[in-house]
């Protein structure tokens, strides 16, 4: 099975996929250079110039990244990067990098590019393990849509996430429809739908670190 790109930033270069090889031991998929529990000196160092350097730095639950890559291609499909570390919150005892997410956000988080994001990992790494992807993109309750993808590799795991916050149940203003001074402003459509929350988030973590695993929403 073939290996991510090293397309990923500064550390990867747009050129063939790896061949499959063992990754070494603790390393990141995709990234062979890089291993968990790095800290920010070593992600200085592969990187260099094309990080982000985040102060203060964005909080993630228990983690924290000080550093990201706001130029990171998965394959054609760019994502910013975030290097998520331990904090100043975090009860593991472990130190260091934890886990990375690829996130896009709001208009660059459509549906295509999670097919296309979800098809270019399954060319490269086989099915996902587990999926939920069934009526995707809308439900008949009007809940906010979700479609997942998970892989176990032997030394990771990836989870791929599309949360798509639009809803039939939420009032959404109609930029063609002209205003009429007659329907008071209460009974609107308010929102237009571009300003609900899209992710595509893409974690990646560890194989043994069974507590940063979420079950999928089917």
């Amino acid at each position: 099975m073939s290996r991510l790109c090293r397309a990923l930033g500064g550390l990867f270069l747009m050129m063939p996929f790896l061949l499959a090889t063992a990754l070494a031991k603790g390393s990141v998929t995709g990234w062979p250079d890089l291993n968990w529990g790095a800290d920010t000196a070593k992600l200085d160092r592969l990187f260099g110039a094309r990080l982000d350097r985040l102060d203060p730095p964005w909080q993630f639950g228990p983690f924290e990244a000080r550093r990201s890559l706001p130029d990171g291609m998965l394959g054609a499909i760019a994502y910013r990067v975030f290097f998520q570390m331990n904090g100043v919150n975090a009860a593991s005892g472990q130190a260091g990098l934890q886990q990375i997410l690829l996130e896009r956000r709001h208009a660059a988080a459509t549906p295509n590019v999670f097919e296309k994001t979800l098809q270019f990992l399954s060319r490269h790494y086989g099915s996902p393990n587990q999926e939920c992807l069934t009526g995707r993109w809308r439900t008949a309750a009007g809940d906010p849509a979700v479609a997942e993808a998970f892989w176990q590799l032997a030394e990771n795991k990836m989870h791929l996430s599309f949360l798509n916050f639009r809803s039939s149940e939420i009032l959404y203003l109609d930029p063609n429809k002209p205003i009429d001074p007659l329907v008071p402003e209460a009974d609107r459509r308010i929102i237009h739908p571009n300003l609900m929350p899209q992710r595509i988030l893409l974690r990646i973590y560890p194989a043994a670190r069974r507590d940063l695993d979420r079950p999928l929403r089917c």
